[in-house]
């Protein structure tokens, strides 16, 4: 009996996290790597990939940079993908798309 009620306690649990998660969106990671700052925000289902990098800026309080782009974790950029809605990325994903680098410019120091 008392494993019955455990296993209760943790689908409703469970169940309470999804009804979050369906009604606020998921939450993002962005890593800006320049500054060496992450931020996280829940972005709702039908904001833009595009959306939600903006406000992560605004929560870097870093400025978007023309030359700046976004990857996900495993590499793959995500420019492509910037006006697609985070349900659809979700429905079609081909990586992680909960966790993002933005990256800058590489290069060696100026002559």
């Amino acid at each position: 009996m008392h494993n019955d009620s455990n296993a209760i306690d943790h689908f409703e649990q469970d169940l309470k996290k999804l009804g979050q998660l369906l009604a606020h969106g998921p939450e993002l990671s962005f890593q800006h790597n320049a500054s060496v700052q992450e931020v996280r925000l829940r972005a709702p289902w039908t904001h833009t990939l595009a959306q939600a990098w903006s406000e992560a800026y605004a929560k870097l309080g870093e400025a978007q940079k023309p030359s700046d782009r976004l990857q996900s974790v495993g590499g793959i950029d995500m420019t492509p993908h910037l006006q697609k809605a985070i349900l659809e990325l979700y429905a079609h994903r081909e990586t992680r798309i909960d966790e993002f680098e933005i990256i800058g410019p590489t290069g060696g120091a100026a002559a």
